[in-house]
């Protein structure tokens, strides 16, 4: 078919410019040349208003380009080939938000201007620019990477790596149950490590267990708080922790100080003169008024607000370090026991007005003293016995004396009243010593033979126990 060019009117025909034409359409042909808009408001307008695309096309050697209007998602569309809609590149629609599609987006500049500025101009107090990495992925999963920023550059070998990258990334994809984490990885010796990772409602430091130290400065030492992480210690004043936990001061005082008007708890320690020192007045059933030393989750020594200590187990007393050793305290014990007669036949009381002898326990020996008034006696025969406050070893002639001297002043009947020695002797495997009286030192006779109401018996005994 035939070009054909109508022209209403031509005003210029010869000009250095070309031809004006007042209006011009141009059917199934081509316009070859450069084609330039001139005036003061040029408009070039593709389309009728209709319902359908309007496109302008580049056609290249190997691949085409369009720009183009797609009139059923009504969007401006860069696209790649020349059919509208497809493999689109990038899109505008009515809102002035701006799609790339299944592409990158990469901006050089060679001067040290901004690259990118993200500029808002909202006047409300809770909206400023706003960066969006949006995974939109149909079959989310835990610990999907969402996105990340990276910090990328050449060495000095021409070759591309990375210096730093955060990465955000999902624990947990369940409902409701929501989980995020956001990783800060930086470029050590080569490889990429991760540093800091928040997640969870915490923060954690070297999750992947390489050798990166943590510090942190105060006004006034830069090291504050340090951790070793090749060494796995923590100095707290010093960069070079000589153990798991160094503390350094620079006058020799650690305190742990926390007060209010009713309620005060600290603890110091003060290695310059080896003071350890803590209190509380909080009396609460945690604390106490006391300090306690707690070694594999059982408590071993206590030191109470009145001053005394207490050991559940024992102090070894020597060179040794044997906790066995022969040379181990494990008990001491003072107090007061209630004394009572036993008698092969009949009965003696304790007068109640002298009824309470007294003790020390040393390891496993035991001193037991006092005095002993005999009460009202019913017909006592053969032997006759006192209690003891602990049971008597049953080891072979080492549970005491077989035989210990005490004093009585007996006023039995048959025997002239008088001071006379009684014979202890203690029964192992019991916790009771069997009374004997001698009248003169040929006979030991049991003392219910001579025992009378208000017969004084001073006690004094030793004893291995148990």
């Amino acid at each position: 078919m035939t070009s054909e060019i109508k022209v209403d009117t031509i005003s210029e025909q010869t000009s250095a410019n070309g031809v004006t034409i007042d209006g011009l359409t141009i059917k199934d042909g081509n316009i070859i040349g450069d084609v330039a808009l001139a005036g003061t408001t040029p408009t070039f307008t593709i389309g009728d208003a209709g319902a359908e695309d309007a496109a302008l096309i580049f056609d290249g050697n190997a691949q085409d380009f369009y720009v183009a209007l797609d009139d059923s998602a009504d969007d401006l569309v860069i696209g790649l080939g020349n059919t509208i809609g497809t493999t689109p590149i990038m899109s505008f629609d009515e809102n002035k938000d701006v799609v790339i599609h299944d592409g990158g987006l990469t901006i050089t500049t060679a001067d040290n201007t901004d690259t990118l500025t993200l500029t808002s101009t909202d006047a409300d107090a809770t909206v400023g620019p706003n960066l969006r990495l949006y995974r939109n992925s149909s079959s989310p999963a835990d610990s999907d990477d969402i996105g990340s920023i990276r910090f990328d550059m050449r060495n000095d070998n021409s070759q591309d790596f990375t210096v730093a990258q955060i990465t955000g990334d999902i624990g947990d994809v369940s409902d409701g149950v929501e989980k995020g984490e956001l990783i800060f990885n930086i470029m050590t010796a080569g490889t990429l490590l991760e540093h800091m990772r928040l997640s969870n409602g915490k923060v954690t430091f070297n999750e992947g267990s390489a050798d990166i130290d943590f510090r942190v400065e105060s006004n006034g030492n830069a090291n504050m708080l340090f951790v070793d992480g090749g060494n796995d210690r923590v100095g707290i004043g010093t960069g070079t922790p000589a153990d798991a936990l160094h503390i350094k001061a620079g006058n020799g005082i650690v305190r742990i100080h926390e007060a209010t008007q009713a309620d005060t708890k600290y603890g110091e320690i003060e290695s310059s003169n080896g003071r350890l020192f803590f209190h509380s007045d909080r009396g609460d059933a945690e604390s106490g008024s006391d300090m306690r030393f707690t070694i594999d989750d059982s408590e071993k020594v206590r030191i109470h607000s009145n001053g005394n200590v207490s050991i559940p187990g024992g102090i070894e007393l020597g060179s040794g370090l044997d906790a066995t050793a022969a040379n181990l305290l494990d008990d001491y014990e003072e107090g007061t026991f209630t004394p009572a007669f036993t008698v092969a036949s009949g009965s003696v009381a304790v007068n109640g007005n002298h009824d309470t002898l007294s003790y020390t326990k040393i390891g496993n020996v035991v001193h037991t003293f006092g005095k002993v008034v005999a009460g009202s006696i019913s017909s006592p025969s053969g032997a006759i016995s006192i209690n003891l406050p602990f049971a008597v070893a049953d080891i072979t002639d080492s549970a005491g004396s077989a035989w210990q001297p005490i004093f009585a002043f007996l006023n039995g009947s048959g025997i002239t009243d008088g001071n006379y020695m009684v014979i202890a002797e203690v029964e192992e495997g019991t916790s009771l010593a069997r009374l004997y009286y001698k009248p003169d030192h040929h006979l030991a006779n049991n003392l219910s033979d001579a025992i009378a109401s208000g017969s004084d018996i001073w006690l004094k005994l030793t004893y291995r126990t148990v």
